[in-house]
């Protein structure tokens, strides 16, 4: 028998501290034994809840990455539709931009992409100029061609209009103008030209170095001390040489020496500086008289049927202009009533360098304008030291801001109602010159500046810089000691039978360059030779259209009549001498140019001193140029439009310049 002490420590070992006592030792067994297997399964229980516990856990955790998963997939899937949309756009945008029918920078473009029950795709496009930040490493006068092209890709959930996805492109494109003369590259329709068209009238006349419109009487008037070279088309009369106090005997002489000495050449040829140096047409016969003196210079006339007519100006085509046909919009810089001692440019903000005066327009001394000067009056040259060039599209030190700048087109340098050049003027003018009334004045006086007298001769090459200035580089070893810049010396640089003076505004001893106003190109050495600069000229370069020109104001030659008399009379003495002696004879050009036969005659200073004399060197002077695109007006360019063989040639062309996603 288990005593008591004994069934103590049975319930201890069972975990038990109560059981009730059994009677017989097979009952306490039984009992023992069910509460055993009881505690057994209820552990189990508690391992199973755990298990299934764990399990849901489990499940939830992948269930929930699947979800993220999912949603991320759903993500990039949706981001990719968006950005897919906006390179889409910027696929459009750029054919859009290439076809003739596109309608400029104002431009916009959307389009539904993909549309389902759980997608909304679409693309938004728009144009707009570009700004410097956007690009880098574009000089501000290329800036203006470029435009930038901003693509939205745009993901929308068709359920819930709240739940988008943007992805945005940028690409910024640069125009590339097909300008006629250019060379073809692959793929390139030559019959194909972005360069706006001249108006007919005016393109006639761009093949005359002087063209003159209006129905008055006299169409051009001039004095000796003006020399127009190439063609020239006059609507009605031509008088020259007559203002002066002389005889028709001296008057026919000096004509007929001028022809003999000067005009030895083709009509086209003629050494300067012979008056005309190229053919006249005439709308209408000329009379007896003026047949006669073109046959005594030796200069070749023709007439036509057609008058010469050009558009009058009109100052709001000027106001506000557009680079490109289509493209941003620009406002040209408005003047006062004078300007002195100033430089006006082209800028981002005007890049054609567009400057305009409603009215009248006093220039003084030291103006220099690169671009177009626009006046609706009385433009007037007053002062020395100024130039007015048409933006030739080079830079500093002479580099290009375009491909081909040469081929690309200028607008007028000048375009006036009134141009005047006032005797005390020293003015260069490289461009087209449109004047709807008179072009008139000059006379500019034969001295030079107080300085040294030098006469260097050789051979020289020339490039451009940035306007107005280019650099001369000449050969050898010249002696420029005495020679100093600020244009109280010129160059001249040959050309043929002609040539051009180049003020000097500084020298490089060492180098052996001089930096001189005016654009000179010469790629290999042209005779050239510096001396004093003059003191008082007009020196016009491209083709000039006016009502009427009026040069008549030659006061150099305005001498009293008595004078001239005595002055031929001592001429003809002088070469009846000669002749008899055996001498060779003088003409009387170069009589009257030499100083010493001006003596005790009643000529007075400058003309009797050591220096001067009455030269024909012109202090007016219009001279054409060769090989340069001019238009009348903005834009410079216009989409190429063909229906024939070459349609596809139709529209800008455009070059890639930049690309950015997700901006």
């Amino acid at each position: 028998m288990f005593t008591n002490p004994d069934i103590k420590c049975l319930r201890m070992f069972r975990g038990q501290h109560s059981a009730p006592r059994a009677t017989s030792t097979g009952g306490v067994a039984s009992h023992l034994s069910r509460r055993f297997l009881r505690n057994r399964r209820g552990f189990s229980m508690i391992l199973v809840m755990l298990a299934v516990a764990f399990s849901l856990a489990l499940t939830y955790g992948f269930m929930r990455t699947q979800v993220t998963s999912l949603q991320l997939t759903q993500n990039d899937t949706r981001r990719d539709l968006a950005l897919e949309a906006a390179r889409t756009g910027i696929s459009a945008g750029l054919l859009r931009m290439q076809s003739a029918s596109w309608v400029g920078i104002a431009d916009t473009y959307s389009r539904i992409i993909q549309q389902d029950s759980t997608n909304l795709v679409t693309c938004n496009v728009t144009f707009a100029a570009t700004a410097s930040s956007e690009v880098a490493g574009v000089p501000d006068a290329e800036l203006p061609l470029h435009v930038s092209i901003t693509s939205r890709g745009n993901w929308t959930s068709p359920r819930d209009s709240t739940l988008t996805v943007t992805r945005t492109i940028r690409t910024v494109v640069r125009l590339m103008p097909r300008i006629p003369g250019r060379t073809a590259r692959a793929g390139d329709v030559i019959s194909a030209t972005d360069q706006s068209a001249n108006p007919e009238n005016y393109q006639a006349t761009l093949s005359f170095t002087l063209t003159t419109t209006a129905n008055s009487s006299t169409s051009l008037n001039f004095d000796p001390g003006t020399r127009i070279e190439g063609p020239v088309w006059l609507s009605r009369k031509l008088a020259l040489f007559n203002a002066e106090s002389w005889s028709n005997s001296i008057r026919s002489t000096m004509l007929t020496e001028i022809g003999n000495q000067y005009g030895s050449g083709s009509s086209t040829s003629f050494v300067h500086p012979h008056p005309l140096n190229g053919p006249i047409r005439f709308s209408s016969n000329p009379s007896n008289s003026i047949q006669t003196d073109l046959s005594r210079l030796k200069t070749s006339w023709s007439t036509t049927t057609s008058s010469p007519s050009v558009a009058a100006l009109n100052p709001s085509s000027w106001q506000s202009y557009r680079l490109y046909d289509r493209g941003p919009v620009y406002q040209a810089v408005v003047l006062g009533s004078s300007l002195s001692n100033v430089t006006l440019q082209p800028s981002a903000t005007n890049p054609l360098g567009v400057f305009v005066r409603l009215g009248n327009l006093d220039v003084y001394d030291q103006v220099n304008i690169q671009g177009t000067l626009v006046v609706t009056g009385t433009l007037t040259f007053w002062g020395t030291g100024s130039t007015v060039a048409s933006y030739n599209w080079v830079g500093s030190n002479g580099t290009p801001v375009v491909d081909g700048a040469d081929q690309w087109p200028r607008l007028p340098a000048i375009a006036a109602k009134n141009l005047n050049f006032s005797s005390s003027s020293r003015v260069m003018i490289e461009g087209a010159v449109h004047v709807d009334s008179q072009l008139s004045g000059g006379g500019g006086d034969y001295t030079n500046p107080p300085t040294n007298p030098v006469s260097l001769t050789g051979t020289a090459t020339a490039t451009r810089g940035q306007q107005p200035y280019s650099t001369v580089q000449l050969s050898g070893s010249p002696d420029l000691s005495s020679i100093t810049g600020g244009q109280n010396y010129a160059v001249w640089l040959a050309n043929g039978t002609t040539g051009r003076w180049y003020q000097i505004q500084s020298v490089d001893s060492n180098a052996r360059t001089l930096t001189v106003v005016g654009e000179a190109v010469a790629t290999s050495p042209v005779p050239c030779r510096i001396q004093l600069n003059r003191s008082q000229f007009a020196s016009l370069h491209g083709p000039v259209v006016a009502g009427t020109v009026d040069l008549n104001n030659e006061n150099e030659w305005s001498i009293w009549s008595f004078v001239w008399n005595n002055t031929y009379s001592n001429w003809n003495s002088w070469n009846n001498n000669a002749q008899s002696s055996g001498k060779p004879r003088i003409s009387f050009c170069d009589w009257v140019a030499n100083p010493n036969n001006l003596t005790n005659t009643g000529w007075f200073v400058p003309w009797q001193t050591a220096v001067y004399g009455m030269q024909l060197e012109p202090t007016v002077s219009i001279q054409p140029t060769t090989g340069i695109n001019y238009l009348a007006n903005a834009p410079l360019f216009t989409p190429y439009s063909s229906t024939g063989s070459d349609s596809a040639a139709s529209g800008y062309r455009w070059k890639i310049v930049d690309w950015r996603e997700d901006i």
